[in-house]
């Protein structure tokens, strides 16, 4: 077995083991449960009424259908992209990031505009809390969210091969497999690393979640987002990308308890990210399993 595989899995187990480790002291231990008895509320009732709120969701589908368009016209413009599938993921992604990122912050600031109280990190009796403890709780909300993951994704790859579906990875994944240029990898690196944890958590947890919270039982607004965010992951006529579904499916619900639990966006930004470029170390290192 190569050095590189031994050094990986043995990251791996160790930052599975961290995770347990933390969602024991954070979840079950004696000092947490008397800590949850007297802690404020994090996540207050988000103030934001449904029309005002389907307007500002259509601001996001606004900015993903200029994307998608903007993209149709570069196609046009440069027929070359349609054989150029690395330059293309690049394009579509860094548009498509770009389009919902426009349009969750022209949503941001309707919401605001016609209610000043509408913001993502609500005041609360806890003191703001510093730059260090928030990268510390987005470590510690990755850590978990690997321990968690790893198994899931292990369980359900073993369901679809009893059930004879396809353990495709997505179409992104494979593209970036066969990128052979630094720069292209340098690109798609950046847009799932830095661009798509702030549009997605915007979206789905500073949005959608945090709608759904107050209005919905509890677990559909945890598993509704979920699914969605699962499911965008998956390609539905040739299902590429249905290995990810339980997975992200699992992701999707530990973020949104982090930021229900934290209060604050930029906690699972940073795990969003560090997961992306976890993920990414690996498919560079030829351990995409």
């Amino acid at each position: 077995m190569p050095l590189k595989t031994i050094v990986a899995a043995l990251f791996e187990y160790g930052l599975v083991a961290l995770g347990w480790i933390l969602i024991w002291r954070l979840q079950f231990s004696a000092k947490a449960r008397e800590k949850r008895k007297y802690a404020p509320a994090t996540l207050p009732r988000w103030p934001v009424d449904c029309p005002s709120f389907g307007l500002a969701s259509l601001c996001v589908c606004l900015g993903w259908f200029a994307a998608s368009v903007s993209l149709a016209q570069l196609i046009h413009h440069l027929p070359s992209l349609k054989t150029d599938e690395g330059l293309l993921a690049i394009f579509s992604g860094m548009l498509s990031q770009l389009g919902l990122l426009l349009g969750a912050i022209a949503g941001m600031s309707y919401l605001r505009k016609n209610n000043p109280r509408a913001s993502l990190n609500e005041p609360t009796p806890r003191p703001n809390p510093s730059i260090a403890k928030i990268v510390t709780a987005g470590f510690t909300t990755f850590a978990i969210t690997v321990s968690i993951v790893v198994p899931v994704q292990w369980l359900w790859e073993q369901l679809l091969i009893l059930l004879h579906l396809p353990t495709t990875r997505q179409e992104m994944v494979e593209i970036f497999f066969r990128t052979a240029s630094p720069t292209r990898v340098a690109m798609l690196a950046g847009i799932a690393v830095l661009m798509a944890p702030v549009t997605e958590e915007l979206v789905f947890r500073g949005g959608l979640f945090r709608f759904l919270r107050d209005r919905t039982p509890r677990w559909i607004a945890l598993a509704l987002p979920a699914l969605i965010f699962a499911g965008l992951h998956v390609n539905p006529q040739t299902l590429d990308g249905l290995i990810t579904l339980a997975p992200l499916t699992a992701f999707s619900v530990i973020f949104s308890l982090a930021y229900e639990r934290t209060g604050r966006i930029a906690v699972v930004m940073i795990a969003h990210a560090l997961f992306n470029l976890h993920t990414v170390i690996f498919l560079l290192l030829g351990l995409g399993k």
